[in-house]
């Protein structure tokens, strides 16, 4: 088997599992995720964070967002630009919109 056919054979693999989580135990993660990061990043004095914004399934993120924000800490999320390209930060507030239109 070649990378590429691992990756996706694995990434299904994944998305198989995560699909099984149930929302008390993703609620749960978010939780411990925002104690977590927020931890992480006041103890080595960050001003700046960037954060993914979940989509699906993935673990709830907005838990952290909201949890570094209160902490004085900015926050960024990445910006796909185009296939080959890498991302983007745009930094981001609560309440702001994802993109415009």
């Amino acid at each position: 088997m070649d990378s590429v056919s691992a990756k996706a054979a694995l990434r299904k693999d994944v998305l198989a599992r995560r699909s099984l989580v149930t929302e008390t135990e993703r609620q749960a993660f978010a939780q411990r995720l925002a104690t977590v990061g927020t931890e992480f990043a006041a103890e080595n004095r960050a001003s700046l964070a960037s954060v993914f914004w979940s989509i699906g399934d993935e673990p709830p993120t907005l838990p952290l967002l909201q949890s570094l924000a209160c902490q004085g800490i900015a926050t960024a999320l990445p910006v796909i630009l185009g296939r080959g390209k890498p991302l983007a930060l745009r930094l981001w507030k609560e309440g702001e919109p994802l993109a415009q239109g």
